[in-house]
């Protein structure tokens, strides 16, 4: 069950504080058998062991989705649909869905290539510099990364099409960044990229165990937050079907760390919705 707060459509503070509130469970209704009406109702939540009305976990857990500041844009996302939301994370199943990717180390290569030819000889004074910036080395992948991609999406294809925005940006565990291409699109229908670091590549759906967190998403922070959905899934007997893991990034660079989208997903084999964990 996903809830919007009405009266916040008119809060004028809506594009920092908009939250939806999302609740799996089960609803109990008792049928009184001389009249055949329903005569009670007890709804559980999966995100909660003290199932008592206002229990404390359960305030927690209300107040924790209440009091989420971040935000994503209102673009076109992948379509998936939420089977169980837990304290800590939730589970989804994803429908397939195309994406244009890059590798961020050949898109890094392919960008350096191109400062070279176009940049005039160093001195052997600044031979040094490479020392500096080997220490900023991923984060320069995934600008290249990124700006390869934009390219892509922006002209740089066989039609010279400008494509629209979507979200969010994916990374991976192999070294891939990857752009959403938009809802029912397939690889057929896409301009063909100028840039061979670019290839168009459908994903196929599946389940997904999805940790949300807001703030930066550097290095750290989504090992971290990976740490914690793998110790979560574990604790909840739900085994992740490879090591892979995805890193999902909402919003443009401008957006402050408070009001930042991000989530890390895990592949799930076997999930059960009417059980614990994974089937037997």
């Amino acid at each position: 069950m996903s809830m919007q707060l009405t009266f916040n459509k008119y809060n004028p503070l809506r594009r920092w504080w908009d939250p939806q509130l999302l609740f799996t469970g089960t609803s109990i209704m008792g049928i009184n058998p001389s009249t055949g009406r329903f005569n009670s109702h007890v709804d559980t939540w999966d995100a909660v062991n003290n199932q008592k009305y206002l229990s404390l976990e359960a305030v927690r857990h209300l107040l924790g989705q209440l009091l989420t500041f971040s935000q994503a844009p209102k673009l076109d996302t992948p379509s998936y649909t939420v089977l169980k939301k837990h304290s800590g994370y939730e589970v989804r199943e994803y429908s397939d869905f195309v994406v244009a990717e890059t590798q961020m180390e050949q898109a890094s290569s392919a960008g350096r290539q191109a400062a070279t030819e176009q940049a005039p000889t160093r001195s052997s004074s600044n031979s040094n510099s490479n020392s500096s910036s080997s220490s900023n080395s991923s984060s320069s992948e995934g600008k290249s990364a990124f700006m390869t991609l934009a390219g892509y999406i922006f002209g740089k294809n066989d039609r010279q099409e400008k494509m629209a925005m979507t979200m969010p940006v994916f990374s991976d565990s192999s070294g891939r960044m990857q752009f959403f291409m938009g809802t029912g699109k397939d690889t057929g229908s896409l301009p063909a990229p100028s840039d061979d670091a670019v290839r168009c590549v459908h994903m196929p759906g599946g389940t997904y165990a999805v940790r949300r967190f807001s703030g930066m998403a550097g290095k750290e922070q989504a090992q971290e937050q990976l740490k914690r959905l793998r110790e979560a899934m574990a604790s909840d007997d739900l085994q992740a079907a490879a090591n892979d893991w995805m890193l999902a990034r909402y919003n443009d660079p401008s957006t402050k760390g408070p009001f930042r989208r991000n989530e890390v997903l895990v592949s799930v084999m076997n999930f059960n919705l009417w059980g614990q964990g994974v089937t037997k």
